[in-house]
């Protein structure tokens, strides 16, 4: 199963750190091909990720032309050999966004987990 994870950044943050933790344990899975995507800005887990093997993205989705950045790698994605089998985002804005171009990912299953929305 191909698995790509969507986040905010590549930087060392709480959920950057959390999920690359995650990944770490999840790699080894017979089976199990993880890829993660960036939607605002790179950072030093990009290099981190890529030790593990685990593909990385980043896809500048802010701004007056982030939406059709956007709509245009959701294009290119499905039809990669490499093709997704679900989408995993994390945090509000990869959530959002990936629904925004829901349609552009011709039915990959989305699963979002939400971090600190406390209010």
């Amino acid at each position: 199963m191909r698995v790509l994870i969507v986040l905010n950044t590549y930087e060392q943050d709480g959920p950057g750190q959390l999920l690359f933790r995650l990944c770490h344990r999840l790699v080894p899975i017979e089976g199990l091909r993880l890829s993660t995507v960036a939607l605002s800005r790179g950072g030093p887990l990009m290099d981190r990720f890529r030790e593990l093997g685990i593909g990385t993205e980043l896809v500048e989705s802010r701004g007056k032309a982030g939406y059709g950045r956007l709509r245009e790698w959701a294009r290119r994605l499905v039809r990669r050999s490499d093709r997704p089998d679900v989408i995993h985002t994390h945090l509000l804005w990869p959530d959002l966004a990936m629904r925004l171009v829901g349609r552009e990912l011709h039915g990959i299953p989305i699963l979002s987990t939400c971090h600190g929305l406390h209010a």
